[in-house]
């Protein structure tokens, strides 16, 4: 099987092992922690910097209803390819 579908042999047995104890492929839920803000927040984080791109990072975040510490706040700006809060448009 490993041969034929060009992946390891180990990959084959972990594949086959998973599928026996779970009767499913599907792999399983990521761990860790979840995100604070979702898609709908950060939506609503750019919505509030279109409004006025000048207005300081501070107030923006009071506005939003979702409270978010300065870090993650930063974050989500940078994740948008905003990388300065001096002057946006």
């Amino acid at each position: 099987i490993a041969k034929k579908l060009n992946v390891s042999p180990y990959t084959v047995s972990r594949v086959l092992k998973h599928y026996k104890e779970t009767d499913s492929y599907e792999s399983v839920k990521n761990s860790g922690r979840p995100k604070k803000l979702d898609a709908r927040d950060e939506r609503e984080i750019l919505r509030e910097i279109s409004k006025d791109p000048k207005q300081p990072m501070s107030v923006i975040r009071r506005s939003v209803t979702t409270p978010t510490s300065a870090n993650t706040f930063r974050r989500v700006l940078r994740s948008h390819g905003i990388y300065s809060r001096k002057s946006i448009e």
